[in-house]
């Protein structure tokens, strides 16, 4: 965890009004492990240090709470989210239902410049997961745009908005992994996978292997959660 005399919350770039300001904030200090599972959210220190009132800060925090991120307590206040590994267990298991959908729906949609798109994502993910030292940051941003292609292409409004969530609840962990080699080459080896279905139009091998995917990244990162970390 960063010290009291390192700023916590990152430089973002302004939204257009406080509460969004706020949101991106604390999801992203959060995200980066910058404020620490279990941690309290004192929202006057909070408030001084993005430079607002309370009031867009709490609709932050609510907004926060929707998705997993922060949990209230009562007469104590926010504190950043934890979870039990059966928790993890649980959203890794739901996403692989909804991204299963969303990639069946795709492929069945797709168009040509649909399959040249997610063939430039799978280059740019491969670009970013064969930087060393790894570039984490990098690594994420590919691996949400390539998961992110089916989502858009085959998600109605209902799956889009669940699985922002469970990825929102999610991506704490699945950072605490990215940097491991091993791991990362099991990952690529699953996109190549769902990529070639996709240019094949095999609409069910798509949602099979996405479906296996998402389970297969709960495994991993349960197997190297540290000891000590959610029971």
């Amino acid at each position: 965890m960063a010290s009291t005399a390192e700023r916590r919350l990152p430089s973002v770039t302004p939204p257009a009004n406080l509460p969004d300001l706020a949101y991106a904030a604390l999801r992203e200090a959060i995200v980066r492990g910058r404020l620490d599972f279990g941690q309290p959210l004192r929202q006057e220190e909070l408030a001084a240090e993005l430079g607002i009132s309370r009031l867009p800060l709490r609709e932050a925090l609510c907004r926060l709470e929707a998705e997993g991120l922060v949990i209230m307590r009562p007469r104590r206040g926010y504190i950043v989210a934890d979870f039990s590994r059966a928790e993890i267990e649980e959203v890794f298991s739901v996403r692989a239902l909804l991204e299963a959908e969303a990639g069946r729906r795709a492929t069945e949609r797709r168009t040509p410049a649909d399959a040249r798109q997610l063939k430039a994502l799978l280059r740019t993910l491969e670009q970013a997961g064969a930087t060393r030292p790894l570039d984490t940051e990098a690594f994420a941003r590919a691996n949400t745009a390539f998961h992110d292609h089916f989502i858009e292409h085959g998600g109605g409004p209902l799956i889009t908005r669940m699985l922002r969530v469970l990825r929102a609840s999610a991506e704490r962990y699945t950072r605490l992994s990215v940097s491991l080699a091993s791991e990362i080459a099991h990952s690529q080896g699953e996109h190549r996978a769902i990529a070639r279905a996709y240019a094949a139009g095999d609409a069910e091998g798509v949602g099979q292997l996405l479906g296996q995917h998402c389970r297969n990244t709960g495994q991993r990162l349960l197997a190297h959660l540290p000891e000590g970390r959610s029971p």
